[in-house]
């Protein structure tokens, strides 16, 4: 079992945690902490907030594009995207033929389904 703990100003749904702890173990979150009020920030002290969804769309970054529809374009997206604090989004289309959209759509679903971004 992989354990991490992420130390710094947790934002959560209602309130700023100043001095919280994120404990990440098997790659999710285990639980949230206090410590104690008066320990001084640490080192590297950081905000550590939710990753953001990108729900309106997003055609493209860092050189890949959605309609070039291999299955590597999606990962070089998703890395691209994560860089910029973004943990899901939505690949969209532009204007094209239907055998195109078909073949974007087609590959975007296997990616999707198989959950093999990392493996492109």
């Amino acid at each position: 079992m992989s354990r991490q703990i992420l130390r710094g100003t947790l934002v959560l749904p209602d309130r700023l945690l100043e001095g919280g702890r994120l404990v990440i173990e098997d790659g999710v979150i285990a639980a949230v902490e206090a410590t104690a009020a008066h320990s001084a920030p640490e080192p590297g002290h950081c905000l550590i907030a939710p990753g953001f969804i990108d729900l309106l769309h997003v055609h493209g970054i860092a050189g890949a594009d959605t309609m070039a529809a291999p299955k590597g374009s999606l990962a070089v997206m998703a890395r691209a995207l994560a860089g910029h604090g973004v943990t899901g989004f939505l690949p969209t289309t532009v204007t094209a033929g239907l055998d195109h959209l078909a073949a974007v759509i087609g590959a975007v679903h296997g990616v999707v389904a198989a959950n093999d971004f990392a493996n492109q």
